[in-house]
């Protein structure tokens, strides 16, 4: 435990390098947060609504406008009267922070759930799959955002360096794990990363793509690669527990690459550097 002299002094020797590593650590912190106190949310919706992290009363008061439609015998698809009806509601309640915003999101949920189009239960969106899409998507990209960063500490560290920016996007290219392997073997790093980090690098990289260039469906590559019991063409089903590790994983090897450029090259202490995330388990 720091004392207040050595806390103060960490402060002052926060450089630009340490925030980007402190944004990374924020942005997957958020989304864990997020996941423990959201979990399950939406699966029942709307009859919980709304649940915890909506707050109900921001949900009582959507049922009430919804209610009121029914109520005035306005048609489902005459959107010009239902909106006049929302302006007309919040005209009447004394004016609070954000709350239409929440009544629209709970009204865009409400409209495209499967109680308002009478669907069956099997057509029900997949929330979790959703946000955990999100997830890999937002943390690998800014994992991938602080690689370049480090690079660019790297050449502005390196006395008469003859890096250029070409350079920078050639040591950056390709996966994460690529990368991490090229800058590595390019400035001696020595990066410590255990076999399942290399490899669960490799399994988000691959999921990642996936999720973005063929809407989370499996192909020929990624069942053979994760002998996965899916067919092609099928929508991935994660699992939170496997996505957490995975980007735990993504975190700790950020850090591992955060350490090395930060002695070597920064010539800080490593008292003054952020530690490793605490396992939440």
């Amino acid at each position: 435990m720091q004392n207040q002299g050595e806390f103060l002094t960490f402060l002052e020797k926060l450089n630009e390098y340490d925030r980007r590593f402190q944004q990374l650590v924020l942005n997957r912190n958020q989304f864990e947060l997020f996941s423990l106190l959201g979990k399950d949310i939406f699966l029942d919706f709307p009859n919980n609504l709304p649940s915890d992290l909506l707050v109900d009363y921001f949900g009582r008061r959507y049922l009430e406008i919804h209610n009121e439609i029914k109520k005035r015998g306005i048609e489902i698809d005459n959107s010009e009267e239902s909106e006049k009806l929302y302006q007309w509601y919040f005209s009447q309640i004394e004016p609070e922070q954000n709350i239409s915003k929440v009544a629209a999101i709970l009204g865009n949920i409400h409209q495209t759930s499967r109680y308002y189009l009478s669907m069956p239960e099997s057509t029900w969106p997949d929330f979790e799959t959703i946000r955990l899409s999100q997830e890999i998507i937002s943390s690998y990209s800014i994992a991938e955002g602080f690689i370049v960063d480090s690079v660019r500490q790297i050449v502005n560290h390196i006395p008469e360096s003859v890096y250029n920016e070409k350079d920078i996007y050639n040591l950056c290219y390709g996966q994460i794990g690529e990368k991490l392997k090229a800058i590595s073997k390019e400035f001696q790093l020595d990066l410590q990363l255990s076999d399942k980090q290399k490899f669960d690098l490799k399994r988000l990289g691959k999921t990642r793509n996936l999720i973005i260039h063929n809407s989370s469906k499996a192909d020929e590559k990624w069942i053979n690669y994760f002998k996965a019991d899916i067919s092609i063409g099928e929508v991935i089903i994660f699992k939170a527990d496997i996505i957490e590790d995975l980007l735990d994983n993504l975190v700790d090897s950020m850090h591992e690459l955060y350490y090395k450029v930060s002695t070597k090259f920064i010539k800080k202490e490593e008292k003054f550097l952020f530690p490793k995330l605490i396992d939440a388990e």
